[in-house]
């Protein structure tokens, strides 16, 4: 009786052991399917990320481009405003001067400025 155990002890462990084996292979034929399916969901992955990317480079530069638009008018708007400033101090300048030149040359002829005031004076009472 303790040759038939021996012997169905073995056989057990040899079919224990083949079990094994092929659920082995099993999991690693699992495990090599799975592989190429987790290799291609990767690849849609990598494929629609790129997707992302480049829509967001091309939203990034959209905004640039309309930020560059905005911050232009804006710079052109204060330089018009400048250079309105700067005309109207100029003619302001201007005018001052004349008024001046206008004062030097009555201060260097005073004859002249008389005979005006006198021609002024004779109109007014006509």
């Amino acid at each position: 009786a303790a040759f038939y155990d021996e012997k169905a002890r073995i056989g057990q462990a040899r079919k224990q052991k083949f079990h094994e084996q092929k659920l082995a292979a099993y999991r690693k034929r699992l495990v090599d399917e799975n592989r190429k399916v987790k290799r291609e969901r990767g690849k849609k992955w990598m494929l629609r990320r790129r997707e992302i990317d480049a829509q967001r480079a091309l939203d990034h530069a959209a905004a640039i481009t309309l930020q560059r638009a905005y911050r232009g008018r804006l710079g052109r708007i204060a330089a018009e405003d400048q250079r309105v400033e700067l005309a109207e101090f100029i003619s302001q300048i201007r005018a001052e001067e004349a008024i001046a030149e206008e004062e030097e040359y009555w201060e260097s002829h005073r004859m002249e400025r008389l005979a005006r005031k006198v021609a002024a004076f004779v109109k007014r009472e006509a």
